[in-house]
């Protein structure tokens, strides 16, 4: 865009020339000026050097917002893709903890012939303990 406004202001007559006197010699034109115009001259030139600078470093800056403006997108997109992968985990994981829950609380609340054997198994065991040790303790 700035380089298309400096084609621009080339093509355009500038405004500020300051007044002066042309003169043809052997189809060569030539253009005279005053000392005044002369001194204007130099203010252009200052503000013609001082612009052209300016437009560089205009295009340097751009130049580079460009290249940060690639890797941003790169950047993005890499997160967007850790972004999936991390969401995908988490569904799996709790899809996971969903079912082991499940499991759990089917475990917890299904009256299980198995366990009240084993409480009743473990009860008897103890029972026949105390009444041995009972009947060794009068023995002695």
């Amino acid at each position: 865009m700035i380089a298309s406004l400096a084609g621009t202001a080339e093509a355009q007559p500038s405004i500020r020339f300051p007044d002066h006197t042309t003169i043809v010699v052997d189809g060569v034109r030539y253009e005279g000026f005053d000392l005044e115009g002369f001194r204007q001259l130099l203010l252009i030139d200052a503000d013609l050097l001082y612009a052209t600078r300016f437009i560089v470093l205009l295009q340097e800056e751009i130049a580079t917002l460009v290249e940060e403006g690639d890797l941003l997108r790169e950047v993005i997109a890499e997160s967007q893709l850790q972004i999936e992968t991390l969401q995908a985990e988490r569904d799996r994981l709790r899809a996971k903890w969903e079912e082991e829950n499940r499991l759990r609380l089917d475990c917890e609340n299904s009256p299980d012939f198995l366990s009240w054997a084993g409480w009743g198994l473990a009860g008897a065991f103890s029972v026949a303990t105390l009444v041995l040790g009972l009947v060794v303790g009068f023995a002695l």
